[in-house]
């Protein structure tokens, strides 16, 4: 059984680097990674939110490999993902059935990755998820309950095929139905 740990960056900094945000996920996702013997760290994030056009999985690919030692043989860079959703849904396609994944996170954002997460991959053996310490105002919590009220709405329904998935976040995602991007 195969073990994942997906880090979820968060942003990058004017000059293309890791946020400090993105940062201690990406140290604590090596940690793990190290520390629990996984088979392969994924990176996650594209290129329309950032400055520049270096996708945010490449650039937390590369700071895994510098400053982390991680042979980039065990690393995963996922770019379709836009945002949480995107992450679960496209990160899937590299898991098998009884995959054992840990998503990296900050631990604001913990419990909507866990429901997002178990929404879109129900065969995982283990699902788990660890947030970093990471200073969070009301106007963030604010958002992650309208986010994941959001999901709720888009995707009522479990069971729905790949394919089923894909077409709501293709048509009523803003992030990836053409209304942003």
């Amino acid at each position: 059984m195969a073990h994942f740990v997906l880090v979820l960056s968060h942003m990058l900094q004017r000059d293309g680097t890791l946020n400090e945000e993105s940062t201690k996920r990406t140290l604590k996702g090596a940690e793990i990674f190290k520390t629990e013997t996984a088979d392969f760290i994924i990176t996650s994030g594209g290129s329309e939110r950032v400055h520049g056009d270096k996708a945010v999985a490449h650039v937390t690919r590369d700071f895994l490999i510098t400053q982390c030692n991680i042979s980039e043989h065990h690393i995963v860079a996922e770019t379709r993902p836009r945002d949480t959703v995107g992450d679960a849904y496209f990160v899937s396609d590299h898991l098998g059935a009884g995959a054992r994944m840990t998503v990296v996170t900050s631990n604001y954002h913990v419990s909507r990755v866990e429901h997002i997460f178990s929404f879109f991959l129900p065969d995982l053996t283990e699902l788990k998820v660890i947030g970093v310490d990471h200073p969070a105002g009301l106007k963030l919590i604010a958002h992650e309950n309208k986010s994941l009220s959001e999901f709720n709405s888009q995707f009522p329904d479990r069971g729905l095929s790949r394919t089923e998935l894909f077409e709501i976040l293709r048509t009523k995602h803003p992030l990836y139905n053409g209304e942003m991007f």
